[in-house]
């Protein structure tokens, strides 16, 4: 009885009112079978779970006939799979790791199918489906409404027997039935209820499988593997295998005394971006001329965590201005002399310096005339050169879409199938010269070329397959031509397994940071000093993901925007430093992870000299970053609503949880469990080297400032709570534009303005952070040559147009 009346609070909306067996326990968690058939209202946490068995999540199977809820639901380590949408039993295989001996939790389902059993073919469908799978693949099977007893064949009884079932047999009309079973073997799990009797459910531990286990992908593959998923910032692939992961420092080590070359549009911009925010994460909201577009050419020199040089060559420039259009052999002579002088006119060649052009290309006939000014520019002609090229998408704007933007009148006028024809045409001048260019001889025969399809966007119909069409034209172009150093790249996929990383056809800093996660793979040696690390990817940044696309988190974006007939949220995502952050051990949910506060020896024990509280982190993955970069924490309390991340660093560990909605908690382990025993902390944190912060004059007893002594502008830094010098240590450790911090009791202000000078003080330490090593502040190097600020481009300021595209939102920059 009490249970019915706690279950009346259902209509405050403050429980959930289910049994057992219809509760959904938390990641990390598993249903107790003991409480399955249990009528204990109402369901919790506490009541109907515990902790999954170590290295395991908890497989459930829910299915009801037509009179009990009339549903087919597969859940793993707490989330949906897959819910039927028609009658009959649906099929749900599980896809296995490279091993074969665990499950992929991130990417988990190999292929779904239903089976209406009403028809002849329905059945026969499923008796060869399942007598086709391969012996020892982990099924799982439930009805929704009714398998039908008329039309379901021995044949079908049979292939479900295959795979461990027992009471197919005994399957009547209207009938739960759920099953999780090996083909070739036994059931780990099967229930059958009569019509009217409620939902049958099974549940089964399955092996996980640990994204550290897998070996590493090919460095230097003609095509680099990239399908798969995102999964909690990690890019798990079908293939099986993971890349390292390149943070800034790496990048800079491996990409040293490199000239690194991209062509394309809007996304090969964003992705030319990326890489300068990873290289000069310090000045990843200044907006320079051509960031957003109107440049033909950015020619941007790289040294110390610092852009020392940044030149461009405008849209509008004359003897330029008709690259890939039919009138650019008549002005190519005169383009080319144009940029030979200002590729040349730059800081010398050294093997600390990195450069990085972008040459603006929507059209094949571009490409041939940027190899011809590489090659012919000396300055850097020693310089390894590394090549990406992304041409496609325009052929589509130009032709499909229309857009009266477009510089080629021919694609507009054009049939579809006759621009093929020429894109293909264009297309093999183009890929011909490449294959000369990135030849072993070539001036790019020592990083290699990559070659890729437009990015994925969410067009849908025609648009789509137009899109794709000039695709595929790439794939079977590319599959004889390919090799390990002209590499092709399917964009497209990559940006498929992450969707909601992705506005209006261009991809957040998370999606552009794993592209250059697998391109560096073959564009750095394997000799580099600091090279990609092995570990789990954590994003630190506010503006990482595109889900978090705000105008008001891009203040200096908004301010440039204003000018314009509109703001784009994919320009906002792109303006904000996204620190991607190795990480060697991972997190796990506790207590379930999501509506839980963490705690230490008991509920009660939330002692604060258990954590570093630190305030105003705005996302999950910043709190997770904060801890990554402390070398004792063992987890992470967060709320969101709050701004607020404790990192726990208790020696005892987080040893329990409580119930607290809008918290989450997680133990950061190298365990794959989260059994209490195994909680005992290895005090090992990121492996960052002992020198990156440097004091100034004496350090202690010191406070920072600006351009001088005086200089002490509260918009140079952040001020945050911190408890200790080493916890205001971390928290800029996590900030991509850190330049360092100013301590004392409790007060951490976080710097991200060079400090250029500073005064005495009792009781304060001021000191610098310098990953890229020592005189990598920005007091520490000088500018080859002025940039260019956001005031005196304004008068180059060019209206932008935007295309809404029913089929798929689409902006042209």
């Amino acid at each position: 009885m009490g249970g019915l009346h706690a279950c009346l609070t259902l209509l405050l909306g403050l429980v959930e009112c289910l049994p057992c067996r219809l509760y959904s326990c938390p990641s990390g968690l598993a249903l107790r079978s003991d409480v399955l058939n249990s009528n204990q209202l109402p369901a919790s946490s506490k009541a109907c779970c515990e902790e999954a068995k170590a290295g395991t999540v908890d497989l459930v199977v829910r299915s009801a006939g037509y009179r009990d809820g009339n549903e087919a639901v597969f859940l793993l380590d707490g989330q949906e799979l897959y819910s039927a949408t028609s009658r009959g039993l649906t099929v749900l295989v599980l896809r296995r790791d490279s091993t074969g001996r665990a499950i992929e939790t991130g990417d988990a389902v190999e292929v779904t199918k239903s089976f209406d059993t009403s028809t002849e073919s329905g059945d026969r469908e499923l008796s060869q489906f399942l007598g086709e799978l391969p012996e020892k693949s982990i099924v799982a099977m439930a009805v929704k409404d009714s398998l039908s007893s008329v039309a379901f064949s021995d044949a079908a009884k049979a292939a479900m027997r295959s795979c461990g079932g027992t009471l197919v047999d005994k399957i009547g009309f209207r009938a739960a039935y759920a099953l999780i079973g090996i083909k070739g073997g036994s059931a780990l799990g099967e229930e059958l209820l009569a019509s009217g009797n409620g939902h049958a459910v099974v549940h089964a531990p399955v092996t996980a499988a640990q994204f550290e286990d897998r070996p590493l992908c090919p460095s230097v593959s003609p095509a680099p593997p990239v399908a798969g998923k995102l999964v909690e910032g990690n890019l798990v692939l079908r293939e099986g295998c993971r890349y390292e992961l390149w943070e800034g420092t790496a990048v800079a080590s491996g990409l040293a005394g490199a000239w690194v070359v991209i062509t394309g549009a809007s996304n090969g911009l964003l992705m030319f971006n990326t890489l300068l925010m990873m290289l000069a994460p310090r000045e990843g909201e200044e907006i320079k001329t051509g960031r957003y577009g109107g440049a033909y050419v950015i020619d941007a020199f790289l040294e110390g965590g610092k852009i020392i040089q940044y030149n461009t060559v405008s849209t509008a420039q004359a003897d330029c201005k008709h690259v890939g259009t039919p009138d650019q052999a008549a002005s190519e002579a005169a383009c080319l002399a144009h940029l030979a002088s200002f590729l040349t006119d730059v800081p010398s060649q050294s093997k600390n310096r990195i450069r990085v052009t972008f040459f603006q290309g929507f059209f094949w006939p571009g490409v041939p005339l940027l190899a011809d000014a590489v090659e012919a520019e000396t300055t850097w002609g020693t310089a390894e050169v590394a090549l990406v090229v992304q041409i496609s998408a325009w052929y589509t704007i130009c032709n499909y879409i229309k857009y009266d933007g477009c510089t080629r009148q021919d694609l507009i006028d054009d049939s579809e199938a006759v621009v093929i024809d020429r894109f293909n045409s264009e297309m093999g001048v183009a890929l011909s010269r490449l294959e000369k260019f990135c030849a072993a001889d070539g001036r790019a025969g020592k990083r290699g070329c990559i070659v890729g399809t437009k990015s994925w966007s969410a067009a849908q119909g025609q648009l789509a397959e137009t899109f794709n069409q000039f695709d595929d034209e790439i794939t079977k172009s590319m599959e004889p031509k390919k090799t390990s150093l002209l590499r092709y790249l399917d964009f497209f996929t990559l940006g498929e397994g992450m969707p909601d990383q992705t506005i209006m056809g261009h991809g957040s800093q998370i999606l552009h940071s794993w592209a250059w996660q697998i391109m560096l793979a073959g564009f750095c040696p394997a000799s580099a000093s600091d090279g990609g690390r092995l570990g789990h990817a954590v994003f630190s940044g506010d503006l990482c993901s595109a889900r978090r696309s705000n105008l008001e988190e891009c203040p200096n974006y908004k301010q440039f925007c204003s000018g314009f007939s509109s703001c784009n949220l994919w320009m906002c995502m792109n303006n904000l430093p996204c620190k991607l952050v190795p990480s060697q051990k991972q997190f796990h949910a506790a207590g379930g992870g999501i509506d839980r506060a963490c705690r230490g020896s008991d509920i009660h024990d939330n002692s604060e000299s258990n954590y570093d509280a630190h305030v105003n982190v705005a996302t999950l993955e910043n709190c997770k970053a904060i801890c990554v970069y402390t070398p004792t924490c063992v987890g992470i309390e967060f709320n969101e609503a709050q701004s607020r991340c404790e990192v726990w660093r208790s020696t005892g560990g987080i040893q329990t949880t409580i119930e607290a909605s809008g918290f989450s908690c997680f133990r950061y382990t190298t365990a794959t469990t989260t059994q209490l025993e195994e909680l005992i902390p290895v005090p090992v944190g990121y492996s960052t080297p002992v020198d990156v912060f440097s004091p100034l004059s004496e350090g202690e007893g010191t406070v920072c400032r600006g351009a001088h002594a005086n200089d002490n502008w509260s918009g140079h830094y952040k001020v945050y709570y911190s408890n200790s010098l080493s916890a205001c240590e971390s928290r800029c450790q996590a900030e991509p534009a850190c330049t360092g911090i100013e301590y004392s009791t409790g007060r951490c202000e976080i710097w991200t303005r060079s400090i250029d000078a500073s005064r005495s003080l009792k009781g304060y330490t001021c000191r610098r952070y310098e990953p890229f090593g020592r005189g990598s502040s920005f007091a520490a190097v000088q500018a080859h040559r002025p940039l260019e600020s956001l005031e005196s481009q304004r008068p180059q300021r060019r209206r932008r147009r935007s295309l809404n595209i029913k089929s798929g939102l689409l902006t042209v920059a």
